[in-house]
This record gives structure tokens, sequence and C-alpha cells, in this order.
């Protein structure tokens, strides 16, 4: 690794990333990788440049991993390829110059050698296209909105909370950086329930994502990158941003729930996504982390009992108790638990994960029994509440039963109820 001023560089062949055009194929992107020495941060910047390790292996040898130079032809052939590819080594040779030249000893941080030199492009880190796209915002909240957007969604990706993504930024500890790739659909759909069951306003979650759906924009429509409508998650039939929480408090009716109840799994995977959407729904609307997170000292002869996840760090806790009707020993049994925890799911996966799993599969149950095509976990918490305010209880008593703590979310669940319940929950409510 060479150093130059306040930095440190060298050139990588970033061999995890297979180009998607026939003219690069068995080809890798080549990456700049800059380290400030002051800040301790880096980044790693692509040339837009293609080839192949053997080829990369003949003309950077001090650059190549070891193994790629333990081939027993490569001394026989590196002067060989290296010759073939003189007008390669030119265009990474340039561009390495122009990064050089632009750092000195006054600068001080990373960010302002690719202010420097201008966008990055060719790339498909979604922290790149984020820094493209506040490059163009003079306003500087903003410029904070899309920074608060980027870390949002990060968190949600490596199953952290925005403030030890933070700690691992500023000490240059390890995380996973998201790809336009990794943003789909389906991705969204999990960050949207992820961040209501932090307890964000559908304003935030409306705010970060239509940050993200700029940046994507922005990378949909530049030549750098292959990056079309087909990845697209916002085209038509994918993900739409709502903007209020009257589009999501869906529940299941009556009989959609008796048709999902009467199910039949024919997998695990079914079985897992009902016992887990029958165990929030008899406990009153349980969040999964809660019950994820259960622990044998939870239970008791005849109830189990938590504290929401929403309010664990907050001063006022009140304490949850839940009767456990015979259908949830069942439900425990079938998943128990090892040693920590009562249930078996964080063995193996993370709430996250496993909350995707469910929402994928109770959706294919859904065709399957034709019912609601939008059913997920969620739908649990609401299919409760709805039916509470149906029979008249009093917010006092739904705010002791669901945990709430705020009674202007509970009327917003009022709003998705069919017109005449409206009208027959109104009037048992005043």
């Amino acid at each position: 690794m060479r150093a130059i001023g306040n930095f440190k560089l060298k050139l990588s062949l970033d061999t995890r990333y297979n180009s998607k055009l026939e003219e690069n194929k068995g080809k890798y992107p080549v990456k700049l990788y800059l380290k400030s020495i002051i800040t301790n941060k880096n980044k790693y910047i692509n040339s837009d440049i293609y080839c192949s390790v053997k080829v990369f292996t003949a003309l950077f040898p001090e650059y190549a991993k070891p193994e790629w130079k333990s081939h027993k032809t490569f001394f026989e052939t590196q002067t060989t390829v290296a010759n073939k590819n003189i007008d390669l080594k030119d265009s990474i040779n340039n561009f390495l110059l122009r990064y050089t030249e632009a750092i000195n000893p006054k600068m001080e941080y990373i960010e302002e050698v690719i202010s420097n030199v201008g966008f990055v492009k060719g790339t498909y880190s979604l922290k790149d296209w984020y820094n493209n796209k506040t490059k163009e915002i003079k306003n500087e909240q903003t410029r904070n909105q899309y920074l608060y957007s980027y870390y949002s969604f990060t968190s949600f990706y490596n199953d952290i909370t925005v403030e030890e993504l933070t700690h691992r930024i500023k000490n240059d500890l390890k995380f996973r950086e998201l790809e336009l790739f990794n943003i789909t659909a389906s991705f969204l759909e999990d960050y949207e329930e992820y961040m209501l069951d932090k307890n964000s306003s559908y304003p935030t979650i409306f705010a970060y994502v239509k940050c993200l759906r700029a940046v994507l924009n922005c990378a949909k429509e530049s030549e750098s990158c292959y990056y079309n409508q087909r990845a697209y998650p916002f085209k038509k039939g994918g993900y739409t941003i709502k903007e209020s929480e009257q589009s999501n408090n869906k529940y299941l009716k009556e009989e959609d729930k008796e048709k999902l109840f009467n199910y039949e799994p024919e997998t695990n995977s079914e079985q897992l996504a009902i016992d887990m959407w029958k165990f929030s729904y008899y406990s009153g609307g349980v969040n999964l982390i809660d019950i994820t997170e259960m622990q044998p000292k939870q239970i008791e002869d005849s109830y189990w009992w938590y504290y929401r996840s929403k309010t664990k760090r907050k001063s006022l806790q009140k304490k949850q108790e839940v009767p456990l009707k015979d259908i949830m020993k069942e439900i425990i049994e079938r998943h128990k638990g090892s040693k920590k925890y009562v249930f078996n799911f964080l063995e193996r996966t993370t709430t996250r994960n496993l909350n995707s799993l469910i929402n994928k599969t109770l959706k294919k149950i859904a065709i399957k029994i034709d019912i609601d095509k939008d059913l997920c976990y969620q739908m649990a918490r609401h299919t409760v509440i709805t039916g509470l305010i149906r029979k008249g209880v009093s917010f006092e008593q739904l705010i002791e039963i669901t945990g709430h703590t705020k009674v202007k979310t509970l009327r917003n669940y009022i709003k998705s109820l069919d017109i005449e319940q409206k009208k027959e929950s109104i009037y048992n409510l005043l």
C-alpha cells in the first residue's frame, strides 16, 4: 500500500462482483482503495474499468493477492500478458494518477478528495450514490435528511441500531454496505414494518423512502452502472410509498381469520408463519421481537409477561401480562429453544430475517385460501385492536391490553373500519 500525504492507497480488483455486460464477462471492476491516515476513514472508488484476475495480476503484481500469483504458469506468462494489455495498464494508471494528484498534505478527509475529482461513477454502492446526490443539494437541512435516510436503511440491513452503526463508522469497525440491488420491494416492505415496530411515524418513513427513491432514480438514469427499471423497486406493481398510517392499518375480517386458523400447514415454513401469527394474536398483538427474545423466566403457570420492545428504553415501563392459552403452550413446545430463549429462532437467524420469512409465507398462504393478499405478521395486531374496538372496548382498556401508550395511535384504527362498523364503534366509544 502506497502512502501519499495523509493517505494510503492501493489498486484492488473487486472479485465479489461479476459484470452483467457480455463484453465484460469473466472480468471484475478495478477500484482504488483510499484510506485517510488522520481520520482512519476509508473508501473504495470505482474506475469504471474491468479486467480479469489473470490480466490484473500480470499488470500489477504488487497489488495482486498471493494466491493469484501462486499459479505455476504465472511467471511464465506474466510478461506476455502484460505486453498484450499495455493500453489497459495506461488507462488504469491514468485513473490512479487523477487521484494521487488530487491528494495533498492539507486534505484531512476522504470526502474532500472525492469532491475534488467529481462524482463517483460506475459504482453499485448505495453510499456512493447517496454521496453523489447530496453534492447536488445546497440546503443543509435537506442534505442531513439524506444522511439520516442512509443511516436508517443501513442500520436496518445490518440489524443494528442507528447508534451502533454510528459507533462502527466512527471507529472504523466492520458493517455490511448496502448495494443498489439489495433494495427490492420485499426489502422495503420489511423495512416499513421494522420502522413501525420501532414506533416510527409514517411521515418519517415516507421522508426516508422518498430520499432513497431520489437516489435510485439517479442511478437508474446514469449510464455509468448497469441498473435499470427491472431492478427498480418503485416500478409499477412494486413498492408504494405510504404517506399516512391509515393505509397500513389493515386487519383480517372475521371470516378470513377463521380460514387462516382452520388452514392445515403443508410445510414447516407455513407451520411457523401461522404459529407466530396466532401467538401474536392471542397475546394482544405482541411484536415479533418480544416473542423471539422471550426468556423462560417470563413464563408463569397461567400467563407470560413482557415489556414492549418499543418502550424498553423509556423511563416509564409497563409490564404486560398475557394469559397462556393451551394453543400458545402447544406453539411454544413446537418451537422450543434450548437455553436462553423460550423459542429456538435466534439460534439460527435474526428477528428481521424471521419476520421476512413469515411475511413471505403468509402471503403465499393467503393466495391458497383466498383471503386478503396483503396478509402479514403485523396484521395480527391490527386484527386484535380492530376487533376490540368493534366490541366497544374503551381506549383505557385497549392501552391495558395492547400496551399502546398513545391514544392518538389507537384512534387511527377506527379509520380502517367499514363505514357501518365505524359508526357503531364510535357510538360505543362515546
